[in-house]
């Protein structure tokens, strides 16, 4: 399957009627500019057609948000992370892995090496910090805000 394919795949949205059969709209969600290679990932849709995922733009792989037939960057909303973990390098990797449907998302970002969570709603960022050393990156968060999540030491 080309690159292209997998970004038009991104989205299908299905809607039918009791008695009949759904019907799909495929919606190309697009990607940033710098993506060459076309990759953009979907990991979570709510139920307000809001997406969530990662796709790659000219320094890494960025966090966003799809809403309203934009895809919005999360990098810039980021950025502060590296001055919050002590480290001066930019966010190299950010990955956005759900939402809920208030629109709360969760995901981590990736430096030279630390990790670190995050929820975004709104232009706001909440840095979830790590727990005794240990790393963790959030895999889904339910619509009372509960977040489940991976770990690994850092």
């Amino acid at each position: 399957m080309s690159a292209r394919m997998q970004v038009l795949s991104a989205l299908l949205v299905a809607s039918a009627g009791a008695s009949q059969a759904a019907q799909y709209t495929l919606i190309d969600i697009g990607r940033f500019s710098g993506n060459q290679f076309g990759t953009t990932t979907v990991t979570d849709i709510n139920n307000r057609g809001e997406v969530v995922g990662y796709s790659y733009d000219n320094t890494g792989n960025a966090a966003f948000v799809y809403s309203g037939g934009t895809m919005h960057n999360l990098r810039a909303s980021l950025a502060p992370f590296g001055t919050a973990l002590g480290s001066h390098l930019a966010v190299t990797h950010s990955f956005a892995n759900s939402i809920n449907d208030s629109g709360l998302v969760v995901g981590y970002t990736q430096y030279a090496d630390p990790t670190a969570a995050f929820t975004w709603q709104n232009g706001t960022v909440t840095n979830l910090g790590s727990h005794n050393g240990w790393a963790w990156a959030p895999k889904g968060v339910n619509n009372s805000g509960a977040i489940v999540a991976s770990r690994t030491y850092n």
